[in-house]
This record gives structure tokens, sequence and C-alpha cells, in this order.
């Protein structure tokens, strides 16, 4: 999938909310990537494919610009089970708010799949599709 939306402020994926090894260095379970320094990664032209692969639905233009991670408070992967896609929904934040839902919901529904919600420091692996 090509990236529509690059990331600018948002840097969910490196803050400790997926699990990974980015260049020997484990990150997750709350542990922010060990390259990421005042917001920034310091590494990014020589960043792992891990890193180069990964996008979040929002990055996809899958979703409003108002479901970026750093304005919904949650961060969400595009997953397969088996041949079905599906959200993963990461909550950054322990009170979301009920429209973000609504509109996930509204295009899970849409395009007959579906969504699972990770409570917030919750640990995921990153999935492979």
């Amino acid at each position: 999938m090509e990236r529509l939306r690059e990331c600018g402020d948002c840097y969910a994926c490196c803050n400790g909310n997926l699990v990974a090894k980015i260049l020997s260095n484990d990150m997750g379970a709350g542990k922010p990537c060990t390259f990421l320094v005042d917001t920034k990664c310091v590494v990014y032209e020589q960043r792992p494919q891990v890193c180069k692969d990964y996008q979040c639905a929002w990055s996809q233009g899958l979703l409003s610009e108002d479901m970026k991670p750093t304005i919904s408070d949650v961060m969400i992967s595009v997953e397969k089970d088996g041949q079905k896609q599906f959200f993963r929904v990461i909550e950054l934040v322990s009170d979301i708010k009920e429209e973000v839902y609504t509109e996930i919901k509204e295009f899970t529904d849409k395009h007959d799949t579906y969504f699972i919600k990770v409570p917030y420091r919750k640990v995921i692996p990153i999935v492979k599709t």
C-alpha cells in the first residue's frame, strides 16, 4: 500500500505502542524505540525495513484527517486474518472519544470487515502481511 500522508509530528508507532526489534534494540511494552530522540528518528535515513514498511491506516489515507494518531489518540494498523483484512485499533490514551469509534465502525461496516481494540498500554507485535 502506498503512503498517501506523511507522518509529520506523529511518532505513535515508535513510542512503544508496537513491539519490534529495531537495529538489534527492543521496542515495545511502553518502551520507545532507542532511536527516537526528542520526537525525531535519528536513524531515519538508515532505518530498518520493518520501519519503512509500517503504515497506519491514517497514513494510507483510509480514514479522515481527524483520525491521525496525534488527533484521535488511536493508532490503527491494517492487518490480515487469512484472506480478510481488519483494523487493529491501538488506544494511545485511556479515554478515547466516542466519535473515534463511530468513524471506525462506519468504515468497517462499509467495507465488510471488523476491528479489534487494544486497550491503552497493552502490548502487541507488528504483524507482517
